[in-house]
């Protein structure tokens, strides 16, 4: 297999990197589920994927999230510097969730670009927003409530903020 995002693959582990837009001529899903599933294959103790991107389609990061998530092998969710939008969504499938001490975390509401979407894109939002929000309360110390509140006013989380809500479980040093 011809392993586009795979990087220092060993014995034990392999790093996976998600360093581009999600979709949309970016990261493609299907090629990264494809890579994530071979990997599950080799007996590898653990898979990390490391993350800097600043979002892109939910439809393609909702199909990785998934596959993190349903996948055999351990996943380490690694926030090498942003996880934006749906990059930070991806970044709560880690079974250990790590962030950089310079890094950042965004959630923010879904949108389709437009700043006037009609009644049933709205309520197509709402319902994307809804399932964001379980995620992210599934996954953090905060609320439904108080998650769609961060997601309304799209809110920026430096490392030791992320920590504190439970989005990551630590932070590592670039010292």
């Amino acid at each position: 297999m011809d392993l586009h995002h795979v990087r220092n693959q060993t014995e034990d582990s392999a790093d996976i990197f998600l360093f581009n837009q999600i979709g949309q001529g970016g990261i493609n899903a299907t090629d990264f589920v494809n890579e994530l599933r071979f990997l599950d294959t080799l007996g590898l103790k653990e898979i990390n994927v490391r993350i800097n991107s600043g979002g892109g389609s939910v439809i393609d990061g909702y199909g990785i999230f998934s596959a993190i998530r349903a996948i055999n092998t351990p996943v380490n969710t690694i926030i090498e510097g942003i996880a934006a939008s749906i990059a930070g969504i991806i970044a709560m499938a880690g079974k250990t969730r790590t962030i950089s001490d310079f890094g950042r975390l965004m959630v923010h509401d879904p949108s389709f670009g437009n700043s006037r979407p009609n009644n049933k894109q709205q309520a197509a939002l709402d319902s994307i927003k809804d399932s964001l929000i379980t995620i992210l309360s599934n996954n953090s110390s905060l609320d439904e409530g108080e998650i769609a509140e961060l997601m309304s006013v799209e809110t920026w989380f430096n490392a030791e903020d992320a920590h504190a809500f439970g989005f990551v479980d630590s932070i590592f040093s670039t010292a």
